[in-house]
């Protein structure tokens, strides 16, 4: 990746047309598999998110949501290719992403402080009316690094990170 040493997460448009890189420095690229021997990477630009976390597309790939450090969110806009602040309470990282199968809504998951990470904290983002509800808060437990949903939607489960005490 040209000049961004810190890319955190990469996640692929789900039509497979490229895939957005974000990272601690506030870096966004876009790679596309343009033909050439390594693709082409292209720098999103406009808008410096540091501290991002994690990046997952929306099922449909009309928009991704990017969660950071100190509970800010982004949505990635795949038509205009524009990042757009959608949270900014800063309580929580969003360590981890996911959506639901059918794309309804995904559920974000990390801790409650960044450094050094403590406490759980879980929202759930509505695709329908696009706010973000509260579900969980654990202040006392060890955060969450990442989400899944069981692939029928049934059920979600996280994995903690017990390496803080």
């Amino acid at each position: 990746m040209p000049d961004s040493p810190d890319a955190n997460n990469a996640a692929w448009r789900p039509n497979g047309e490229y895939v957005l890189c974000n990272g601690d420095k506030g870096c966004q690229w876009k790679w596309t598999d343009a033909g050439g021997e390594h693709g082409t990477w292209t720098k999103v630009e406009g808008l410096v998110i540091p501290g991002s976390a994690e990046t997952a597309w929306h099922p449909g790939g009309s928009y991704a949501i990017v969660g950071c450090a100190a509970g800010k969110v982004y949505k990635f806009t795949h038509a205009t290719g524009v990042y757009t602040e959608i949270r900014n309470k800063g309580d929580s990282t969003s360590a981890g992403i996911c959506w639901h199968p059918q794309g309804h809504y995904a559920i974000l998951a990390g801790s409650m402080q960044f450094d050094p990470p403590y406490g759980q904290h879980v929202l759930v983002f509505d695709h329908a009316d696009q706010k973000f509800y509260e579900v969980d808060t654990h202040p006392d437990d060890k955060p969450f690094r990442k989400i899944a949903w069981q692939p029928s939607g049934a059920f979600a489960v996280g994995a903690i990170n017990n390496f803080y005490s």
